[in-house]
């Protein structure tokens, strides 16, 4: 029995990949255009109404074609303005501290060394807010209450004009809480009214500290019906959001077809966490397209949780006013599942894995990073992944395994779209059975590759450790392997 990697699940690759970017980057985003307000103007007559349209004729660029809207550089000023005073209040409202980097956003203060470029940097509009402070239950509830302009989390009363073009908003290390968590899901039900203009399409939650409860309130704001624009959603890092929250979350997903994005690594989740990201995965209206549970110690009984979301299932449908039984899997195209806490106790996420390459036509990309792997875990992936590759039936691109691992092993299973490499057919899996193997002490040993089963020779997958393997093999059948039955 081998032990998993020692790692620590807050210090990993994925802090570096998805932090570090939006911290340090320069964002130079697009800005979109505000919603459109009424126009409350007095009416023109007609006398005056047909002189200006005269005068405009007169005007470069051809009887007015291609002019742009006079009133939407000030539009776009007094929304900032509006936020700016929105926040102010809040915050005297709510007694709380207003943050610092917050006002800078909003405040239209100028300095009289800022160059051209900076002063029209300074008049551009705000779509993408990113902020690396503690924020605490009470100072998220006041910048989510300057965003919409009500007292979310409370009595829902307006106060003021809302923010309507936040289109990406970040926080790292804010300490939200219950009363943060309320707030942020009263932030997602406004931006998910906002029909025709530029709701939040992505959320990121780094190491916030929400707790199951707050997760729970974010949950029922992304229920069918309640938040229709929400695209990404990350909430890496927060240990407390553990099996608990994560199933609240799983289950308001079911009923949401419009998340693409989900990411819950380092995030406390376990075995019936993982069961919940299963049952995610099956459900009609999931359209996910990129899953990472990394750095979470979910073991072989985890992985197979999920791995069984990932299978084929059998489903009724009306045809012709008759009930026919289809297969449908998930469309999900990227799972990362490294630094899982794998050990070679049992092989069950490994085998259900294996299914997973043979079966899901839909998957591109797996992320195996940081995971151990014995010479039997290896041997049913190694088969797989040349089955799937060799029959046509699959799109793998990327199979990232921990460099960790024998150099033959890692040779053998890692799989990059960049580089082009061949794989040998393997007859057991080609035949939907695969091969297990037990090594034990006292066995003949094996002078080749071939194996005959019940007077059948069978392919075997070679050995990785560059010798011959004393192993003894039966056939599992597929349909035998460990896998969830509702």
């Amino acid at each position: 029995m081998s032990s998993p990697l020692k790692i620590n699940l807050v210090d990993v690759e994925y802090i570096r990949r998805h932090t570090d970017v939006i911290f340090n980057a320069q964002h130079n985003l697009v800005p979109s255009p505000p919603s459109e307000k009424k126009d409350r103007k007095k009416k023109e007559s007609p006398k005056k109404k047909n002189a200006t349209f005269k005068k405009s004729k007169t005007k470069k660029g051809g009887k007015g074609k291609g002019k742009k809207d006079p009133d939407a550089s000030s539009k776009m000023l007094q929304q900032k303005k509006n936020m700016y005073a929105n926040y102010i209040e809040a915050c005297k409202k709510l007694k709380c501290v207003p943050s610092q980097h917050i006002c800078n956003l909003f405040s239209l203060q100028e300095s009289v060394d800022w160059t051209k470029e900076e002063r029209e940097q300074m008049n551009q509009p705000i779509t993408d807010i990113a902020m690396d402070e503690q924020l605490g239950p009470a100072g998220t509830r006041a910048f989510a209450c300057a965003l919409v302009g009500a007292w979310v989390g409370g009595s829902d009363k307006p106060f003021g004009s809302p923010y309507e073009i936040l289109r990406s908003l970040t926080i790292k290390n804010g300490n939200l809480k219950l009363t943060g968590g309320d707030a942020i899901a009263g932030l997602l039900e406004f931006s998910g009214k906002l029909a025709g203009t530029s709701p939040i399409e992505v959320l990121n939650l780094y190491a916030c500290n929400i707790s199951p409860n707050g997760i729970k309130s974010i949950s029922r704001a992304l229920r069918f019906g309640y938040n229709n624009s929400l695209l990404e959603l990350r909430l890496d890092g927060d240990i407390t959001i553990g099996d608990e929250g994560c199933s609240h979350l799983c289950d308001a997903l079911t009923t949401n077809g419009r998340l693409k994005v989900l990411s819950l690594g380092s995030c406390g989740i376990g075995s019936s966490g993982s069961k919940a990201i299963g049952e995610l995965l099956k459900s009609f209206r999931c359209n996910l397209d990129y899953l990472s549970v990394e750095a979470n110690s979910i073991g072989q009984v985890g992985l197979m949780y999920i791995c069984n979301g990932l299978l084929k299932i059998k489903v009724k449908i009306a045809v012709k006013r008759e009930v026919q039984f289809s297969e449908r899997c998930s469309k999900l195209k990227t799972l990362n599942i490294a630094s899982i806490g794998l050990t070679s106790d049992t092989h069950d996420g490994v085998e259900a894995l294996a299914h997973v390459m043979l079966e899901n036509t839909n998957i591109l990309n797996i992320d195996f990073n940081l995971n151990d792997l014995d010479e039997y875990g290896g041997k049913v992936l190694y088969s797989a992944l040349s089955t799937a590759k060799t029959s046509g039936g699959s799109k793998i691109r990327n199979f990232v395994v921990s460099p960790q691992l024998p150099s033959k092993l890692f040779n053998a299973l890692y799989l990059n779209e960049k580089i082009s490499r061949k794989f040998d057919a393997m007859s057991p899996l080609s035949t939907h059975s695969i091969i297990s193997f037990s090594t034990q002490s006292k066995q003949t040993k094996s002078t080749t590759n071939k194996t005959s089963f019940d007077n059948e020779t069978v392919q075997m997958p070679p050995t990785f450790d560059g010798e011959t393997s004393e192993v003894k093999g039966k056939v599992v059948e597929k349909n035998a392997l460990p896998r969830i039955i509702q």
